[in-house]
C-alpha cells in the first residue's frame, strides 16, 4: 500500500471511528431519555374512566392514564384514542381494515373540561403503584407518545384505547391483570356488547349486528371484556398487587357525575323516520297485494313491484356488503358471516322486474316463473340453514332469519297471485 493509500485509509477508519462512537452515545442517551429516576413521592399514576355518551363513537366509553409528576409540576394525559379523518385515503383504508390510532397527550384540565361539556361521567382512580412501577410506566408512556411509536393498529375488540392501558398495567405488574382474568368464563360474546351499547340506535344497530359475523358470538373471558373502559374500571378495584397482595386502587374519586344514563336510550328521529318509512313502504308493497287479491286493480300490481324492489335492494346489496367485507377487508370480525345464507347477493336479481312491475303495472310470465322458483330456493337454503343451526352454524342472528323469511315468502305468494291475472 502506498504512502497515499495508507492516509486515506486513516481518514476513513477515524471517520467510522467517530460516527460509531456518536452512535453509542446517542443510543445510551435514548435508552436514559425514558429510565426517569423514580425520586420518593415524585409519580402519581391515576385511570380515568368516562361514561358513555350519545354519539355512535361515544356508545363504548373512553379511558385515559394521567401521569402527575411532582418535580415537573405537570399532570400528562396519555389518551389511546385518537384519530383522524382527515388524513388521504383513510375512510378506504378504514373501510379495508387498516384504521390507525395514535397515542396523545393533553393536560388533566382539558380533559375534565371536554368531558363535562358533553355531560358524560367521569370516575378517577388513583393507583397504589411503588415509585419504581410508576416511574417504569411513566417511561413507558413517554416512549410511546414519541411520534415514531404513538401510532398502532386499531381492532374495536382486540386493541383499543382501553386494552392498550390494560396491557402496559399487566406488564408493570408481572401479568398478574392476565392471570387473574383470563380463564374467567362469562358466558357473554362481544355481539351482546355490541347490542347493548347501541340501544336507541335500531338502525346503526341492526347495520353492524348484520355485517358482523359468528367471530364476536364466542364466548369470552373477564380479559376479553376489558375492551370495554366501563369494565376494566370496574375490575381495578379487585386487582391486587403482588407480592403483598395490595390493592391496585388506593382511592376513587367521582370527578364529574352525570346523573342521567350512561347510554343515551332514545331513538333518534332520523332512525324513527328511516325505519318507519321502511316499514311502511314493505307493508304497502305486499300488502296490498294480499288485501286486494279479488280486485287485482293496477296500482297493486306497481305497489306489490315496490316491495319486490325493496326487498331486492334490502337484500340483495347487504348480502353483497356481508361477501365484500368478508373476502375484501381484514375486518376479522366480519369474516365467517352466515348472513351470506340469509340475504343472498342474488337477490339484486329482484330490482330489476320489480322495477318494471312498478313503472308498468306488469311482468312478463317467464320471469315471474323464473322468480318464483328462485324464491322457492331461497326458501329452502334457509330451512337448511335452521338445521345446520342445530349443529356447526352457531351465529346469533335469528331476527335478520325471521325478516328474510317474511319477505321471501311475501314475494312468493305475491308472484303468484300476479301470475294468476
Amino acid at each position: 500500500m502506498n504512502p497515499a493509500e495508507s492516509k486515506r485509509m486513516k481518514k476513513t477508519m477515524g471517520c467510522i471511528s467517530i460516527i460509531f462512537i456518536y452512535l453509542l452515545i446517542s443510543a445510551e442517551n435514548t435508552s436514559q431519555a425514558f429510565a426517569v429516576e423514580p425520586a420518593e413521592d415524585r409519580f402519581q399514576i391515576d385511570v380515568v374512566v368516562v361514561d358513555p355518551g350519545a354519539e355512535l363513537f361515544e356508545r363504548w366509553g373512553h379511558i385515559s392514564i394521567v401521569v402527575a409528576d411532582r418535580i415537573r409540576q405537570t399532570r400528562t394525559v396519555y389518551d389511546f384514542g385518537t384519530y383522524s379523518f382527515d388524513e388521504p385515503g383513510i375512510l378506504f383504508r378504514y373501510a379495508r381494515g387498516f384504521l390507525d390510532f395514535q397515542l396523545s397527550t393533553t393536560s388533566r384540565d382539558a380533559l375534565i373540561r371536554r368531558y363535562k361539556f358533553q355531560n358524560r361521567g367521569i370516575i378517577s382512580s388513583t393507583l397504589n403503584l411503588t415509585q419504581e412501577q410508576a416511574a417504569s410506566l411513566a417511561g413507558r408512556l413517554e416512549e410511546n407518545a414519541l411520534p415514531e411509536n404513538r401510532t398502532y393498529a386499531y381492532r374495536h375488540y382486540l386493541n383499543n384505547c382501553c386494552t392498550k392501558i390494560r396491557d402496559l398495567l399487566d406488564d408493570s405488574l408481572g401479568g398478574s391483570i392476565r392471570e387473574k382474568f383470563d380463564t374467567v368464563p362469562t358466558g357473554r360474546t362481544y355481539r351482546y356488547y355490541t347490542a347493548r351499547a347501541l340501544k336507541g340506535l335500531p338502525v346503526m344497530r341492526n347495520i353492524i349486528l348484520f355485517i358482523e359475523g359468528r367471530e364476536i358470538d364466542k364466548p369470552i373471558t373477564r380479559w376479553d371484556e376489558q375492551f370495554l373502559p366501563e369494565i376494566f374500571g370496574e375490575d381495578l378495584d379487585r386487582i391486587t398487587i403482588p407480592p403483598d397482595n395490595r390493592p391496585l386502587v388506593a382511592r376513587k374519586q367521582v370527578v364529574y357525575g352525570q346523573g342521567e344514563p350512561k347510554v343515551n336510550k332514545e331513538t333518534s328521529n332520523w332512525e324513527i323516520w328511516i325505519s318507519g318509512i321502511t316499514v311502511t313502504m314493505l307493508v304497502l308493497g305486499f300488502g296490498t297485494c294480499f288485501a286486494f287479491q279479488r280486485k287485482r286493480w293496477d296500482w297493486t300490481r306497481r305497489a306489490a313491484g315496490l316491495g319486490l324492489f325493496l326487498w331486492g335492494l334490502i337484500g340483495g346489496f347487504g348480502g353483497l356488503v356481508v361477501v365484500v367485507l368478508w373476502i375484501w377487508t381484514e375486518h376479522y370480525e366480519c369474516h365467517n358471516n352466515e348472513n351470506v345464507l340469509v340475504f343472498p347477493f342474488l337477490h339484486l336479481w329482484l330490482l330489476g322486474p320489480g322495477l318494471v312491475l312498478m313503472l308498468k303495472g306488469k311482468m312478463g310470465e317467464r320471469t315471474n316463473r323464473l322468480l318464483q322458483r328462485y324464491l322457492i330456493a331461497c326458501c329452502g337454503i334457509l330451512g337448511i340453514y335452521l338445521l345446520l343451526k342445530l349443529g356447526p352454524f352457531s351465529q346469533e342472528n335469528n331476527q335478520f332469519i325471521a325478516f328474510a323469511a317474511v319477505l321471501n315468502t311475501a314475494s312468493l305468494l305475491s308472484l303468484r297471485l300476479l301470475a294468476k291475472d
